[in-house]
């Protein structure tokens, strides 16, 4: 199986996936310094090995309106997204897009979870995690 590279995210372009898109492609939210990451999960099943693709984006409240939109929550949601990730150190990936399968597994919203934090002195915060699924892997 390729991995990708794995480390914490500096920055991330949203785009749609497919023909039909939003109006403000690309989506950039500044991130907060912690807490985003990337992940890569193998597993199978019944011998049909699955792999799963999970961004998780924390930014400030007042930096991620973008996220909060009713029409970037349900392109998110229908259409998909692909994302370009900038790792902390300098790695580029792109999620949601493969040669092989193209745009066909773009990145799905899971959730979107606003935290108030328990303390005047913390910033609230926006978390989006967005995920896809890929059951054709080179071994």
């Amino acid at each position: 199986m390729e991995t990708k590279p794995i480390g914490g995210i500096k920055s991330v372009s949203l785009f749609a996936a497919g023909a039909v898109g939003l109006t403000t492609m690309p989506i950039e939210v500044e991130l907060t310094a912690h807490g985003s990451l990337y992940e890569q999960r193998l597993t199978t099943a019944n011998g049909i090995i699955t792999v799963e693709h999970t961004l998780k984006l924390v930014a400030r409240k007042t930096d991620a309106q973008k996220w909060c939109q009713s029409d970037f929550i349900n392109h998110a949601l229908i259409g998909g997204l692909v994302a370009d990730v900038t790792l902390n150190d300098g790695q580029q990936i792109r999620v949601g897009y493969s040669d092989s399968l193209l745009d066909e597994q773009p990145l799905r919203l899971e959730s979107v979870v606003v935290t108030s934090e328990n303390s005047i002195a913390k910033t609230p915060t926006v978390t989006l995690t967005l995920s896809s699924q890929d059951t054709t892997i080179n071994v």
